[in-house]
């Protein structure tokens, strides 16, 4: 009889082990998530929630990958990504102008879904990573109904699956759209601090800032970029009609890629990143002769300058870039005047 409670005593003890070890397995899932969901809820900019959800979502959660759809009607997502130079990571960020596809990915409704996902899905929503067991589709919603949907991989084929519990990650749902839609907005207030109100293209502020990201893409990459500058001789008061024909011309002639700005009273600049001095005169030379045929009433003289970042031993400092972005755009400037 005392063998007997013993041992069930032992029994109990067991069981309560098991509970407690789960209780606080749980614990510590819980505050792994809300450590993630903080760290979106203080995200500032769209570009920094975009790098959360798709590189350290990754880290964070021990994924084989993770990409995001937005639904983007008039663009502004778009526009929005190329400003601000957002990298879509291998096409892991994909915008669609017709929310259509929603119902494919979300049969029924819009809610969190875990399941086996066949190859060419994987290849679709995760592209480049060697292998995708099981996936969560998250759904993010605004006021109007979805219009984004965000996706995790994982290698292990029982990681999400149907009979897992989904609280976690509906919450995780609702803070992602939370911040995607903030960040957006506080974004877009920024960018139009930096917008010249008359040319609607960057100023001063965003020449600067671009200039810097450039520089630093260069460095990486061990690559060209280059200057162009176009400066109207003539007072500054009577040269907005102008300097508006150059932007549309420069608009129909520059890359996606190239940035354009107004950088004081009668000067606009053009950054082409990796572009060579023989390629950015050719596209000089070009852009001239497009201008001639405009027959505008005021001169505008043209220069152009490239800068290679070289291969060292040690990397290029903040202070060194800033020097070649000096020398860039000086050299560029006195190239027009000159």
């Amino acid at each position: 009889m005392e063998i007997s409670i013993a041992n069930e005593n032992r029994r109990l003890r067991e069981i309560v082990q098991q509970l407690l070890d789960r209780i606080d397995e749980q614990q510590k899932t819980h505050a792994h998530f809300q450590k993630f969901q903080t760290r979106l809820l203080h995200s500032q900019s769209f570009s920094e929630t975009v790098n959360l959800l798709l590189d350290d979502a990754c880290r964070h959660f021990r994924l084989a990958s993770s990409s995001l759809i937005l639904h983007d009607a008039d663009g502004h997502i778009e526009e929005m990504i190329s400003a601000c130079q957002i990298d879509l990571r291998s096409n892991r960020l994909q915008l669609r102008k017709n929310a259509d596809f929603y119902k494919k990915i979300y049969p029924e409704k819009p809610q969190v879904m875990l399941q086996e996902i066949d190859v060419l899905t994987a290849t679709r929503l995760f592209p480049g990573t060697p292998k995708v067991g099981s996936a969560a589709f998250l759904p993010l919603l605004n006021a109007h109904g979805i219009f984004g949907s965000l996706h995790f991989a994982s290698s292990d084929e029982k990681r999400f699956i149907s009979a897992k519990d989904t609280n976690l990650l509906d919450h995780l749902a609702d803070v992602a759209s939370l911040s995607l839609r903030f960040s957006f907005s506080h974004e877009q207030q920024w960018l139009a601090s930096l917008q010249d109100p008359v040319l609607q293209i960057g100023n001063a502020q965003y020449f600067e800032k671009a200039l810097h990201n450039e520089l630093d893409r260069a460095r990486r990459e061990h690559s060209h970029l280059a200057c162009m500058m176009l400066v109207v001789e003539a007072d500054a008061s009577d040269i907005d009609l102008t300097l508006q024909k150059l932007v549309q011309e420069l608009k129909a002639n520059i890359r996606k890629i190239d940035i354009c700005a107004r950088i004081d009273e009668v000067c606009l600049a053009v950054l082409m990143p990796g572009t060579d001095l023989r390629q950015a005169q050719g596209m000089l030379s070009r852009i001239e002769q497009s201008i001639l045929s405009l027959q505008l009433e005021h001169t505008v003289a043209m220069g152009v300058h490239s800068w290679k970042a070289r291969k060292t031993k040690s990397s290029l400092s903040e202070d060194a870039l800033k020097e070649a972005g000096v020398e860039l755009i000086t050299t560029a400037k006195n190239r027009a005047y000159g």
